[in-house]
């Protein structure tokens, strides 16, 4: 038998979709893409992915770079950490456009369930406006950019999640108030993220997520088609659940 719940009893008027990884699953790619780059670029390196998954607990391409080049005394060039995550970020561009990608479940459906309820839709990410194209063309005849209120990526704030920078750039722009609004996110970064800037927080951990933290979330769930958007004179989220 279902059980619904409500996932927020007041008025719904905006959702904001985290991370890449909640609009779609790229997390192979994104590791096969770090460990082609450390080949290309000679480093020598090959991350296995139990390593990798214990990294996607601190955010950031380049920041994980620099952190596992300390653990293991390689000192990296001034630049180099940029320039291989810069590499990184083009074979990904490259796997993307070689892939039938896909959206996660329950995405284009969630999108459209807001539209026809009046809920303002928004992709809130602190990646780079290059992965941001990638994906747009990877998902172009599947998803409509244009239901999007607005894309946010690193350009738009100063410090990256787990910071709440992006998530206070977006309420900003949505001009609604933070009670109003629920953001989906895929990492515990990016919970962590949500939760400082005093939002509702959805979590839905990806393929890689298994290892990370969503204790903080305000409700966990693995499948998006589970999230349905009513509107009774007022919007609200309502997740069914066996």
């Amino acid at each position: 038998m279902n059980a619904q719940t409500k996932f927020n009893t007041n008025n719904i008027k905006a959702v904001m979709f985290g991370a890449i990884g909640v609009i779609a699953e790229t997390s192979k790619l994104q590791f096969d893409a770090f460990n082609q780059a450390f080949k290309d670029t000679g480093l020598g390196w090959h991350w296995t992915r139990d390593a990798y998954l214990e990294m996607l607990t601190d955010p950031g391409g380049i920041n994980r770079i620099e952190k596992y080049a300390t653990s293991i005394g390689h000192q990296l060039e001034v630049g180099q950490a940029e320039r291989v995550y810069n590499k990184k970020s083009q074979i990904f561009e490259e796997l993307l456009a070689s892939t039938d990608l896909q959206p996660r479940p329950g995405v284009a459906a969630l999108i459209e369930q807001c539209k026809a309820n009046s809920v303002k839709v928004a992709w809130v990410t602190t990646t780079t406006e290059q992965n941001i194209d990638a994906m747009k063309t990877a998902l172009s005849s599947k998803l409509s950019f244009d239901d999007f209120e607005f894309i946010l990526f690193d350009k738009h704030c100063k410090h990256k999640k787990p910071a709440p920078d992006i998530y206070i750039e977006a309420i900003k722009r949505l001009d609604e108030e933070n009670q109003n609004a629920i953001a989906i996110e895929d990492s515990s970064s990016g919970v962590a993220s949500v939760r400082a800037a005093q939002l509702q927080c959805l979590a839905t951990p990806g393929d890689f997520g298994g290892k990370q933290d969503f204790s903080s979330a305000d409700f966990l769930i693995d499948d998006l088609s589970l999230v349905h958007v009513s509107g009774d004179g007022e919007s609200c989220i309502c997740i069914n659940s066996l």
